[in-house]
Parts: C-alpha cells; sequence; structure tokens
C-alpha cells in the first residue's frame, strides 16, 4: 500500500479527479501494478467493480452502489464471506450501514451516513480479532497466532476513515 500511495503521488496531477469512473480505472490500474499478492489483485478488481457506478453521475446512491459492487467483487473473485476474518468483514459492515440509512430518506443526514458506515467497519474489523480465518493468508497460521484484528479488514476501515476525514474537512468549505 506504501508503494500505492507513492505512485499515487507521483502521479496525482494527472489523475483525472473530475471524472470518479476515470479515476477509479486509475488508481485500480496503479494498484494491480505496485501491491504485490492477493491483496493487489482484489483493491485492483475492488477500484474496478466500482468504477462501473460513475459512468453518468455521482451522488450517495451511486457511491454506495461502487461500495457494494466492489465489496460483490472481492466475495466473487476472493471467495471470502463475512465471518471469514478477512477485509469482506469490514467492507460488508460499511455496505450494510450505508444501504440502512439509504432506506431511511426523510432524514438522510450524509456526514452521520458516512460516519455510521466507517464505525461499523471499525468494529467488524476489531471483531475479526476474536474469530477464525477461514481463508486468505492468515488461514495458514495457527490459531493462537490469530489474536490481533485481521489486517486486511483494518487497512479497509482505515482508508474509510482517512476517505471519511477528507470528505468531511471539503464538505466544510462548501
Amino acid at each position: 500500500f506504501a508503494e500505492a500511495a507513492k505512485a499515487i503521488r507521483e502521479i496525482q496531477k494527472e489523475l483525472n479527479v473530475d471524472q470518479p469512473q476515470t479515476l477509479f480505472k486509475q488508481l485500480s490500474i496503479i494498484f494491480e501494478q505496485t501491491v504485490g499478492g492477493t491483496s493487489g489483485a482484489l483493491y485492483a478488481l475492488m477500484l474496478s467493480a466500482a468504477a462501473v457506478c460513475f459512468s453518468e453521475i455521482c451522488s450517495i446512491g451511486t457511491c454506495v452502489e461502487a461500495l457494494d459492487r466492489a465489496n460483490q467483487a472481492v466475495q466473487k473473485y476472493g471467495g471470502a464471506r463475512v465471518g471469514d476474518r478477512t477485509m469482506i468483514d469490514a467492507l460488508n459492515a460499511a455496505v450494510e450501514s450505508l444501504q440502512e440509512s439509504m432506506k431511511k430518506k426523510d432524514n438522510l443526514d450524509l456526514i452521520r451516513m458516512c460516519e455510521d458506515a466507517v464505525r461499523a467497519s471499525e468494529q467488524a474489523a476489531e471483531a475479526t480479532a476474536h474469530q477464525k480465518a477461514a481463508v486468505g493468508r492468515a488461514s495458514y497460521t495457527s490459531a493462537e497466532a490469530q489474536t490481533e484484528p485481521d489486517a486486511g479488514a483494518t487497512a479497509i476501515s482505515t482508508w474509510l476513515r482517512a476517505i471519511l476525514k477528507s470528505f468531511t474537512e471539503n464538505f466544510k468549505k462548501c
């Protein structure tokens, strides 16, 4: 992930931030080329799956749909499910929280909705410390070695928190 961050910083001015679909495709390529192992491939798949949602508009609805598609893509190609002690635990918790919030359209507070989703993701990531790994790299280790939260789940909740922080700071400027 450090390599991906470095690559993004190096070409930051070339990224098409005005076109989310193109931006997600660009980020997908960066992750595919710079992040090693299964994580790089899964993040590339997530970003590519999410990009499809931004062909016409960018709204909270399309963002929720994009995160859901990313979640589905990782489950489909990675084989993990909720409870397997992987990034899916944190990703799925965020998606479910956002989908629940979207059902309450009459009282849609965007910042609170996103904060709730990030908090759900963080709680799900923490809960992986008490789960036995069923798939992924951690499944090759002993149960005694699986006492900390899953690194993939923690990474998901960490970047969701970073996105929320950036969004909140920029939203206040509007």
